[in-house]
């Protein structure tokens, strides 16, 4: 893993819960924090893979690891996009993560 690819900026965000004026709870989604990341195109048969499921966008991204780390009910923006989490591993001796996203 090469440090120096990590030159996109992605926001990870987990779900947080409101309050509403009359006592009940709101579900949202709140910024949990913001790194710099690796974000590269599907390989061919990956790409096949995801076009069944009829994503329009899926890309590998691959990040540092941090003390607490995203689980699979996490989402990213890239772009101004929203993605969810399809797959996360964690490499290199649990130093980096590599997660699959789509939209």
């Amino acid at each position: 893993m090469r440090p120096a690819k990590f030159n996109k900026h992605i926001i990870i965000q987990s779900r947080e819960k409101d309050e509403n004026e009359v006592g009940g709870w709101l579900n949202d989604w709140g910024d949990w924090f913001t790194t710099k990341a690796s974000v590269e195109s599907l390989d061919g048969r990956t790409r096949l893979e995801m076009g069944k499921l009829a994503y329009q966008e899926a890309y590998n991204i691959s990040f540092r690891a941090r003390a607490v780390n995203p689980d699979g009910n996490n989402q990213v923006i890239y772009n101004g996009k929203v993605f969810q989490v399809n797959t996360l591993t964690f490499e290199d001796n649990d130093r980096f993560i590599r997660m699959i996203i789509s939209r």
